[in-house]
């Protein structure tokens, strides 16, 4: 979160991270939603939850399962002023 804030006091708008910068802004379902807290973002991706070995593995109810944990989560979300 540091250069994420740092980059939105730089810059104001943040886009999707580059492929370069991704690895700074590793977002996973233990931190996802102080992400959606910030102010200045308004989504996040969620590839834990659709990861190859659950698709090698064809185990689309535990798929399912995490996409609605996630939406659930994420809709008690409330932006920090």
């Amino acid at each position: 979160m540091p250069r994420l804030r740092a980059i939105s006091i730089a810059g104001g708008e943040i886009s999707k991270p580059s492929k370069v910068d991704r690895r700074f802004f590793l977002i996973d379902a233990q931190v996802f939603e102080k992400y959606l807290a910030f102010p200045k973002v308004f989504a996040c991706g969620g590839s834990w939850m659709v990861t190859k070995e659950l698709l090698a593995g064809k185990q689309f109810d535990k798929i399912a399962d995490l996409s609605r944990d996630a939406v659930d989560r994420a809709s008690r979300v409330t932006t920090k002023k």
